[in-house]
């Protein structure tokens, strides 16, 4: 034992006198060889990284589709149709026969949605690629989307929507993004009960439609597998599968940028902690101050402890464990400078204030010490982004799927180590403007309000709307479904419509259909499978009659007919143009509730157009919804073209006649 003690000390490096005489050893060697870039049959782009070291594969398929394309009414419904694609399994093989036979191999399959792509990730060993990527491109391409499947799907989603201001921080993101592009922009919308309660099996089959094919599809693969081979194996199994439709592109995100800082204030009473957001507008990563304001970010808020926030906030006046500020560059739209903080509600206006001394100052040179220290900590972090095939396939697959060069990581590189102080200042000074930030603070307004009033002006994110936002609501709504005059003085309303559902059966019923708005009476005629059914529900007595019987309605019968035909959403129509309703209010999410003189409670809500996408009616203690679709014109004002009843048994109804009448002929509703 001693000599091998004599042996290893024999064998050490004398210790420096100080840690700093320490001499770091070489940086391993590691160069990833560039992918092999092969464009497939149909439009396909496929990247390749060839690294035999394991027996393994790993790779990606990424489409070109995200929530940023979900309906305005349907938000969520990416996320809900990812997750109900792998959990329900495609034609071919049922989720659980997926899972069983991943288990069974050790390897993974995983969807990620996000706000412009589908990404869909797997690993195996290199003797079961072929029949991995068998069953993925079956996955994507006949997804089986069970109805069973879809109901977890969307009551894992409720929950999510339940939790989603259970973490402030989070939280104060998302109202962020609804502030800066407004609450109704597809970058900024957030799934709710309702939009995801509205998302039918057919929703999903109609998004898979529209958006998947070959044409939308990047894939990389690195392991042990040649290029040749997934190439020859892709093209194979994408053989016959059609490009997608053409699709109109997504709007640019519109940054709303104040005349002044603005500061949008959000209760939260008992949290014991103010998270604070900041932004500004933002650039692409093609623009040239891309490079400088990596630089700028790096020194101002996220170039580790040692940034300007970092040190002032935290380390100087202790408000804070984590702070910091940084421009987000976008791939195909202008990004976003943010800055973020959690601090002590009683400190938020002096954490906010420190802040923006800090933006203020930003827009002058750095030291020359400072920049270079920036620009070693990118060096140093730059090895560990290209440090495995994975990492270097990664940032391929980001250039090719959003059109960049492939030189455009050495070329920023490059552009990094030129930079000097006076360009990096010039660059902030021409995107850097802190008179002019959105501001959003959630927390306990009683302690809030009066530091952040000494800052600019507070608005509050949580207060009902003002008393005549209902009648700007309302002159929406009537802009969109036709003059209000007109509704205010019809008499009723008749339409011809085909029912599908459960509660119909396997045959479609069309019906004919007269209801009074004056008295709720109501006239249906309808046709299944060659028998006609005739049922008048009158002012105080109600019959069906078919061929062969005149059948009476008990009196309650009746009554439960004349409460639909009042929840009727031409006769709420009706009643909203005459100032009939009572207690109108609007909510958070834009919806309009209120009550009827007969005492149902209603809730509407509306389409971006103004166009009503869900009605719910409470009444005797039963709550009813409808959603609406396709909506048309018919002599100057709009109908919905499909309707669906969303309940136990659910039935959508299909209109193809709509006729709004000034008045209605009393005979429809005497006894067939």
């Amino acid at each position: 034992m001693i000599p091998l003690l004599i042996m290893l000390t024999l064998a050490q490096d004398p210790l420096p006198q100080h840690p700093r005489e320490l001499s770091p050893p070489a940086l391993r060697s590691y160069s990833a060889s560039a992918p092999t870039h092969t464009s497939l049959p149909g439009g396909a782009e496929l990247l390749v990284i060839e690294d035999s070291s394991l027996p393994l594969v790993d790779g990606a398929l990424v489409f070109r589709v995200g929530s940023v394309l979900d309906p305005a009414e349907k938000v969520g419904l990416t996320a809900v149709a990812a997750d109900c694609m792998r959990e329900g399994g495609s034609e071919s093989s049922s989720g659980a026969e997926l899972d069983a036979w991943l288990d069974l191999r050790a390897a993974t399959l995983e969807l990620t949605p996000a706000e412009e792509t589908l990404t869909i990730r797997f690993s195996c060993a290199s003797e079961d690629l072929r029949e991995l990527l068998s069953r993925v491109i079956n996955l994507v391409r006949t997804p089986l989307f069970p109805q069973e499947v879809l109901v977890q799907s969307k009551q894992r989603a409720q929950s999510a929507v339940a939790r989603m201001e259970d973490d402030p921080s989070s939280f104060a993101d998302a109202l962020l993004l609804e502030v800066v592009y407004g609450a109704s922009s597809p970058w900024a919308r957030r799934p709710t009960a309702a939009s995801v309660n509205a998302i039918e099996r057919e929703d999903l089959q109609l998004w898979h439609k529209a958006y998947f094919g070959p044409d939308r599809l990047v894939t990389g693969v690195t392991g042990d597998v040649s290029a040749d081979v997934v190439s020859a194996l892709l093209t194979e199994l994408l053989e016959g599968w059609q490009a997608a439709p053409e699709r109109a592109a997504t709007p640019a995100p519109v940054f709303n940028v104040p005349a002044s800082t603005t500061i949008h204030l959000y209760d939260r009473p008992g949290v014991p902690q103010t998270e604070l957001r900041f932004a500004g507008p933002g650039i692409l990563r093609l623009h040239p101050d891309y490079a400088p304001l990596l630089l700028w970010s790096d020194v101002v808020g996220i170039g580790g402890a040692t940034n300007r926030m970092m040190v002032r906030l935290r380390t100087q006046l202790g408000l804070a464990y984590t702070v910091g500020a940084y421009f987000r560059p976008g791939w195909e739209h202008s990004g976003r400078l943010v800055g973020f903080i959690g601090t002590r509600n009683e400190a938020a206006g002096t954490a906010l204030s420190s802040m923006l001394e800090v933006i203020k100052a930003s827009v002058d040179p750095f030291e020359a010490e400072e920049l270079a220290e920036a620009l070693e900590r990118h060096r140093n972090a730059e090895v560990f982004r290209v440090d495995t095939p994975h990492e270097v396939l990664d940032r391929a697959m980001l250039l090719l799927l959003h059109g960049y060069p492939e030189d455009f990581w050495d070329k920023s590189w490059g552009r990094l180590a030129q930079l000097d102080p006076e360009q990096v200042a010039a660059a902030s000074r021409r995107h850097v403007d802190p008179e002019r930030f959105v501001v959003v603070a959630v927390g306990p307004a009683e302690i809030l309000a009066p530091q952040l009033e000494e800052l600019g002006e507070v608005l509050r994110l949580d207060r009902e709307p003002p008393a005549d936002a209902p009648s700007e609501w309302l002159e929406r709504l009537y802009a969109a479904v036709g003059p209000r005059a007109r509704w205010a003085e019809a008499e009723g309303v008749e339409y011809v419509s085909e029912m599908t559902g459960v509660a119909v059966g396997a045959s479609a019923a069309r019906s004919h259909s007269w209801i009074s708005f004056l008295d709720a009476s109501s006239r249906t005629e309808t046709q299944v499978a060659g028998s006609k059914t005739t049922m008048v529900i009158g002012r105080e007595r109600g019959w069906a009659k078919t061929p062969q019987t005149l059948t009476e309605f008990p009196q309650e019968i009746c009554e439960r007919a004349r409460g639909r035909a009042r929840t009727n959403l031409y006769r709420l129509l009706r009643v909203l143009a005459g100032g009939e309703a009572e207690s109108l209010r609007l909510d958070q999410e834009g919806r309009l509730s209120g009550a009827l003189s007969s005492g149902e409670r209603f809730e509407l809500e509306l389409n971006e157009d103004g166009f009503p996408i869900s009605l719910s009616i409470r009444a005797s203690g039963e709550e009813f919804l409808t959603r609406y679709a396709d909506w048309s014109f018919e002599d100057g004002v709009a109908y919905a073209k499909r309707a669906t009843q969303v309940q136990e048994r659910p039935i959508e109804r299909h209109l193809s006649k709509f006729v709004l009448h000034p008045e209605l002929d009393e005979a429809l509703f005497q006894e067939p």
